[in-house]
């Protein structure tokens, strides 16, 4: 939807400048009981130090700024000129995804909130999913990073992937966003809540480390009512 215009200010560094040839292998996820349980001690022992940005490190490397106002004003061109957004791989509209981030867009980041008065990355992810496919995501990024089939090359990103950064000395998996093409991504970040930012930042960059992919067959696992893994993962 960009369309030819840059809408980030910063560092011209391509994605496949900025990332490594190879992401991290992440580690298998438990499968049937074992996950359930583990992923509900992940969220029951889940503290502030575990997700999230570091504001020191965030304002001292985000060095690509995304101008908002643009991205909304290129999608919305988009749509109005008839594009088609085509699916994701987990044959979710994009348009749908694009609008419950615009309309969260400016939500204020707060760690273990999950409502319009802050939420945080885990939750926002597993909003927009519930919102756009009736899918329950388990309520961390550390147990998210367990939910798809692993993307292990750089320029192999689609929209809708979920993206994984290590952010925090406390946990490996800290923060997780939903890649939108153009090296975007929509999270909800410490520093200015629900937003859209850059993998060319030298921050997110440097800290990517792992991609999940969305399939149809995880829809169909995950559908609301039809997952026991991801009901007990809440961190309220």
């Amino acid at each position: 939807a960009n369309d030819g215009e840059d809408i980030r200010t910063g560092p011209s560094t391509s994605i496949a400048e900025a990332l490594p040839e190879a992401l991290p292998e992440t580690q298998p996820k438990a499968k049937g009981k074992k996950a359930s349980k583990n992923a509900s001690k992940d969220a029951k022992n889940i503290t502030a130090e575990d997700e999230g940005e570091v504001l020191a490190e965030l304002e001292a490397e985000d060095d690509v700024t995304v101008d908002l106002e643009a991205f909304r004003s290129l999608w919305l061109q988009y749509v109005d000129d008839g594009g088609d957004p085509d699916r994701t791989a987990a044959g979710v509209d994009k348009q749908r995804i694009i609008d419950v981030v615009m309309d969260w867009l400016g939500t204020r980041y707060r760690f273990g909130g999950s409502d319009r008065s802050g939420i945080d990355c885990s939750a926002f992810t597993r909003m927009v999913y519930s919102n756009v496919a009736k899918v329950d995501l388990p309520r961390t990024a550390a147990s998210q990073i367990g939910i798809g089939s692993p993307v292990s090359r750089r320029g192999t990103l689609q929209f809708g992937d979920l993206v994984f950064f290590h952010t925090r000395r406390h946990a490996y998996v800290s923060h997780v966003g939903i890649y939108l093409g153009d090296d975007l991504f929509a999270h909800a970040s410490s520093r200015y809540g629900v937003t859209i930012s850059s993998l060319q930042s030298t921050y997110y960059s440097k800290r990517l480390i792992g991609v999940r992919r969305i399939t149809e067959q995880d829809v169909a696992r995950l559908t609301n009512g039809n997952s026991k893994d991801a009901e007990q993962t809440d961190v309220n």
